[in-house]
């Protein structure tokens, strides 16, 4: 029953400096709830903020409904609710928990705590708001309320009807079910304020120690039914609020830890205390209302930035990371170099995932970037590692080097079908591998065809020079030392192992031409280390639009070396590189008629290859 668990959320405001609110709460559930137990229902009023629908595309059990501009709503907060409330209905949900934009859940027991309410006979579970009872009953906020498909069917109840209010009875958002269960006698249980410490009587509430609710987070003017209304009273909620929206969205442990009644730094819980004393006045470095669209937090940059931090902060409660944590880790990360791995060494997968054949693969080179780039791809939300990896065995655990295990006896069906349920995703979301010995394995390319036609193809070029120094040191330094080979073998290894395979991997025009015979052009895409070092950004939005996917994500590992070793090989001198240079020059120039699009002023070392004959001897 629980996996048929609906959360509704509707994000109010109509600003879009307010945009930060929906992000965070979205954020906060991923944090603290389990992928199987729910599906997120979310209704965005606030259609000029172009970055909500682009965040929720990156959550991939979330279903947007997107208010149109000319949407006439009765209430923006009522009407939305019922809408999501029947389109979940509709996809099969039993038991609805709705959350305004401005709440979320502080620990992981929220949910379990909600639904074994219901399950034990309560009818509605969920923040009990009785601040205000000297002007309104007390009743289950819409905040974060849990209800069943059957106590709204038993009863008749709505979520867009609200009573009209009449002297000395006033309604709000879902008060109409607290006022059933109540006239009937059902059970209710009420997640009560159990703040330690407060700065207002209403806002920055926790309750039962599950929920937070800022209280009015997305209003422009705040009053509460229980006070006269004057501009000054509102004047001071705003600010109020304000300063305390700055402190969640700023300093958010120090700011529960306060609320919690556990120690903070002196100068913070001081700062909170004049705020709990009304003194608004100590606060000239947080923006007023005036200012919000140029402060941290509200404008629009700020807020993608914030969204994006949310994603990369709570990747591990999403699917792609719950994919890891279920896994049993059966074929260890030396056993993929050693055996082809099965369908027992699968990590298992959440509900609802599709599975392979994969939808790009990576098939070189070496020593060009590709670790990098993989681990740039893998922080969009929209990509999701094969079925083996493993974040802490990144580099253990990247490549698959599957099709090197056979030879020219070819693979079994069995053999295929293991690869191609190797990769998986959620909906809207990709899977793939990047096997850097691909492009020049004898059978990988043919391999790869014959079990994964249609897959997009991902090809890493660097100057060859480079590549291949780099590819030298990289061999003495890790295999030679794997090996626990003694001085005498290891000079052994270097000559007669190391030299020819290192060369062999800057034969990019051999692969290429086997590469373009199998597979469309429009099927691959060609980078150069180079470029993608001058213009990240450029080149991984570039990726992401030939993969199909949302463009718009930055990650932060372009910042960052990845696996960048210190050299124990000297690096050649100038004469050194001209030797190299013209060993790999006959490759380039075939590489340049393969590709004309290459870029060989990125590659300084062959500037100078023309349509004249070039010489192989060393100069």
């Amino acid at each position: 029953m629980h996996r048929e668990t609906a959360i509704l959320i509707v994000n109010g405001g109509k600003d879009p400096a307010q945009g930060s609110w929906l992000p965070y709460c979205v954020g906060k559930i991923l944090a603290h709830t389990s992928r199987k137990r729910y599906r997120l229902y979310i209704w965005n009023n606030n259609t000029q903020d172009e970055f909500i629908s682009a965040f929720l595309r990156y959550i991939p059990h979330a279903t947007l409904v997107q208010a149109s501009p000319h949407t006439k709503l009765t209430h923006v907060h009522a009407d939305p609710l019922q809408r999501l409330y029947e389109r979940a209905r509709s996809d099969g949900a039993r038991i609805f928990v709705t959350f305004d934009s401005d709440a979320h859940p502080v620990n992981d027991e929220w949910l379990d705590t909600l639904l074994d309410a219901l399950d034990g006979g309560a009818v509605l579970a969920g923040v009990w708001r009785d601040e205000l009872k000297q002007a309104i009953a007390p009743y289950v906020h819409a905040s974060c309320l849990a209800t069943t498909a059957e106590f709204i069917d038993n009863y008749g109840l709505r979520f867009d009807f609200i009573e009209p209010n009449s002297e000395g009875n006033l309604h709000d958002t879902l008060s109409s079910f607290t006022e059933t269960a109540k006239k009937l006698n059902l059970p209710i249980h009420p997640l009560r304020r159990s703040n330690a410490r407060n700065f207002h009587r209403l806002m920055g509430g926790i309750y039962g120690g599950l929920v937070y609710h800022h209280g009015a987070g997305s209003r422009a003017a705040i009053s509460f039914w229980d006070e006269e209304i004057t501009l000054e009273s509102t004047t001071k909620n705003v600010r109020i609020g304000e300063i305390a929206t700055h402190f969640l969205f700023t300093r958010y442990e120090d700011y529960m830890s306060w609320l919690s009644g556990n120690d903070v730094a002196p100068d913070f819980a001081a700062k909170l205390e004049s705020l709990a004393l009304g003194d608004t006045g100590a606060f000239s470095e947080i923006p007023t209302a005036l200012a919000k669209k140029q402060k941290v937090g509200f404008n629009f940059e700020s807020t993608k930035e914030f969204a994006s931090k949310v994603i990369r902060r709570t990747k591990k409660s999403v699917d792609r990371v719950q994919l890891i944590k279920l896994s049993k880790q059966k074929c260890h990360p030396p056993e993929l170099m050693r055996r082809p791995f099965t369908q027992e060494d699968y990590h298992s997968l959440p509900e609802g995932w599709k599975i392979g054949p994969p939808d790009f693969v990576g098939v070189g080179v070496p020593k060009a970037g590709t670790s990098w780039w993989y681990k740039a791809m893998l922080e969009h939300p929209q990509v999701s590692p094969h079925r083996l990896y493993h974040p802490k065995l990144f580099q253990a655990t990247k490549e698959l080097v599957y099709f090197c295990h056979f030879d020219w006896k070819g693979m079994s069906d069995d053999a295929v079908k293991n690869y191609r349920n190797a990769f998986a995703a959620p909906a809207e979301s990709i899977s793939g591998e990047w096997s850097t010995n691909y492009l020049l394995h004898p059978f990988a390319l043919k391999m790869l065809w014959e079990t994964a036609p249609n897959t997009k193809i991902l090809l890493l070029l660097r100057n060859p020079v480079d590549r291949f120094v780099s590819h030298v040191n990289h061999l003495v330094k890790n295999r030679g030392k794997g090996f626990k080979l003694s001085d005498d073998c290891l000079s052994f290894f270097r000559k007669f192992s190391v030299m020819p395979e290192a060369y062999l991997h800057g034969q990019y025009a051999k692969g290429l031409t086997e590469l373009l015979r199998l597979f469309p052009r429009e099927q691959i895409l060609v980078l150069q280390y180079e470029s993608c070092c001058q213009n990240p950004m450029a080149e991984i939005s570039r990726t992401f639009e030939f993969l199909g996917i949302d463009t718009n994500v930055r990650p932060t590992v372009l910042e960052k070396p990845v696996n960048r070793l210190e050299y124990i090989v000297d690096k050649p001198d100038n004469l050194g590189r001209k030797r190299l240079a013209s060993l790999y020059a006959e490759e380039v120039r075939a590489c340049t008629e393969l590709l004309p699009e290459l870029d060989l002023s990125l590659w300084s070392d062959f500037l100078q290859i023309s349509d004249k004959p070039i010489s192989r001897g060393f100069s």
